[in-house]
């Protein structure tokens, strides 16, 4: 999953006003051998869990791999559902300059919010940044918390 979520962040995940971001972000010095796994968020993970099924039918696996995969992204969605006030932000940033195409007014936004009983969200919903963002985890470190929760699970039963 690592490895898809690596593959496909710049091309299919992310937002055309992030891409320029993340090519900074890759060459950065201080991020220099990190992979996007272990440095965006889970917020980014959950991009990739909206198109896997598209791609999972594009990559031509067999039915039964296919199966498997999909049993492991089921248990890797309950576990971030459980542990979501630890792996989520609470706040997002509110979008700057020319991340908009088109502006939404107010109105309708809060009528949106409301609809759909998401709060605290920005109209890109992208990560804030600043220490709360960085006190995240990250993809990586979260798919090590599956496994180990997966094997502790195996070993009680």
């Amino acid at each position: 999953v690592a490895q898809l979520f690596d593959e496909a962040l710049p091309v299919h995940l992310l937002y055309e006003q992030e891409r320029m971001h993340h090519r900074v972000i890759m060459r950065s010095e201080i991020l220099e051998g990190k992979l996007p796994s272990e440095i965006y968020g889970c917020e980014y993970l959950l991009r990739l869990m909206v198109q896997f099924p598209t791609l999972l039918l594009e990559s031509g696996l067999p039915e039964s791999d296919m199966r498997t995969i999909l049993s492991k992204m089921n248990e890797l969605l309950r576990f971030l559902q459980k542990h979501q006030s630890e792996l989520f932000n609470a706040t997002y940033r509110k979008p700057e300059g020319k991340e908009l195409k088109k502006r939404i007014p107010r109105k309708m936004k809060k009528e949106k919010a409301a609809e759909s009983g998401v709060e605290g969200m920005g109209e890109t919903g992208s990560p804030q940044s600043g220490d709360n963002y960085a006190k995240k985890r990250n993809f990586a470190d979260v798919s090590s918390s599956v496994d180990a929760a997966s094997a502790t699970k195996k070993a009680q039963a």
